[in-house]
């Protein structure tokens, strides 16, 4: 009896490992993720989430503090957001501010999911865009618009053209450029892993998911 209660404890074990291992190997290239032609620079051992303000979606997984959570589950790696507007309205403009935030979160040691400049900055566009129903591009309002970053960053406008006239500030704003095709193809929200893997929109349907891919994605060469 004692046998039998055995074999079957092995046998749960057996069937729990093969599950498990199903679940690690079961995303697929094409499918759930793609590898990207041109890797983005200086994104080793990172998760960048590229989005938009005006994206509901993008919105949704600010407010459920989605980067946040990642880190708790995989703190090791480094979390980024990296705005886009599709090249349209004041993209040229909204780059120049979070390039400054980006800047002032690498001197701080932080990134966009420990609350740091860069996610005050989003989260202000976000409010300002979803809550506030503002809409200073289609207004043609520039100065509204600066208003809202230049007022997280504690900064004049003057400041921020002497920034952008840096070394550190042009190298920041061609990462951004990075991820322009990229999100102009696919859409926003996407996450990038490691600078090579984009994550396919409808490849995960909960955060475990999302985590145990970009988990797997980070195993890869």
């Amino acid at each position: 009896m004692n046998m039998v209660k055995k074999a079957v404890q092995i046998m749960s074990v057996c069937m729990f490992f093969c599950v498990f291992l199903y679940a690690e190997s079961s995303f697929q290239k094409g499918i759930d993720y793609i590898e990207l032609k041109t890797p983005l620079k200086e994104a080793h051992n990172s998760v960048i989430e590229i989005f938009s303000y005006r994206c509901i979606h993008c919105y949704n997984h600010y407010k459920f503090e989605t980067l946040k959570k990642l880190k708790a589950k995989i703190p090791e790696l480094n979390y980024r957001l990296y705005h886009t507007n599709f090249q349209q309205g004041y993209w040229k403009e909204l780059n120049n501010l979070f390039a400054y935030a980006y800047a002032k979160d690498l001197q701080n040691n932080q990134d966009a999911a420990q609350g740091g400049m860069v996610y005050k900055l989003a989260g202000a566009y976000f409010d300002s865009y979803f809550v506030q129903k503002q809409d200073f591009e289609n207004q043609n309002n520039l100065d509204g618009f600066y208003e809202i970053g230049l007022n997280v960053l504690g900064i004049s406008l003057s400041e921020l053209e002497a920034f952008m006239q840096t070394a550190e500030a042009k190298q920041i704003i061609s990462q951004y450029e990075q991820a322009e095709p990229i999100a102009l193809e696919q859409g926003t929200p996407t996450f990038i892993v490691n600078g090579k893997y984009q994550i396919m929109a409808g490849a995960f349907d909960s955060l475990e998911v999302l985590a145990l891919l970009i988990e797997d994605l980070m195993k890869m060469p």
